[in-house]
């Protein structure tokens, strides 16, 4: 499917803010909004973390000879924990208020948490100590102005989200299963690839 042009640019721009202050060693200004002691984390390899095509987070699962990965959007340090904190910047434009539970128990941002457990499993297992505390940073592109202008104004919203890495080793196991058997898994209605494969049999 076409990619998310506006979520892409929104994503780099806040990238490339973070960035100055991570080479600044200063906290970003959502961290002092929501009292966080944090700075953006420095580390040699973050540009690389960011890039899930080409190479991202990963480790290898020794039980399942399988390497697993993903990318990252940031990482920031907790200073008083001296542990890391996983961020997932998202941009959206919802005309209502965006709330920690609502968002939270959103049908489409269930694959989000998925996500960030993920992430924190991976970050593990690269033998970092990680918050179980991840952030969504939210930034609502706002429908409130009389007119365009040239210009989308954003109000920016951090979500906390205490991460559950505890269900992915069995999954991992699960999903060697699959890859090994001969036999095809079930069709799922809620699969983008099994509904292309179903049609294009069907046209066929």
């Amino acid at each position: 499917m076409p990619g998310w042009a506006l979520n892409s640019a929104v994503d780099d721009l806040l990238k490339k803010e973070f960035d100055k202050h991570r080479k600044e060693k200063t906290p970003h200004p959502i961290m002092k909004e929501y009292n966080l002691n944090f700075i953006p984390y420095d580390h040699p390899e973050i540009d690389k973390w960011r890039q899930s095509l080409s190479s991202g987070i990963s480790y290898l699962d020794k039980e399942t000879n399988l390497i697993i990965k993903g990318g990252i959007d940031d990482v920031w340090y907790d200073l008083d924990k001296e542990e890391l904190v996983v961020v997932d910047y998202k941009a959206q434009s919802n005309n209502t208020p965006v709330e920690t539970e609502a968002y939270l128990e959103g049908k489409y941002h269930q694959g989000y948490k998925r996500q960030m457990d993920i992430y924190v499993h991976i970050l593990r297992n690269m033998d970092f100590k990680v918050s179980d505390t991840t952030y969504f940073m939210v930034c609502n592109g706002e429908k409130t102005n009389d007119f365009f202008e040239n210009r989308i104004d954003f109000k920016t919203v951090l979500v906390p989200y205490k991460s559950d890495p505890s269900w992915i080793p069995n999954k991992i196991i699960d999903m060697k299963k699959t890859l090994d058997s001969k036999d095809v898994p079930a069709y799922n209605v809620n699969c983008e690839s099994c509904a292309y494969l179903y049609c294009s049999k069907k046209i066929v």
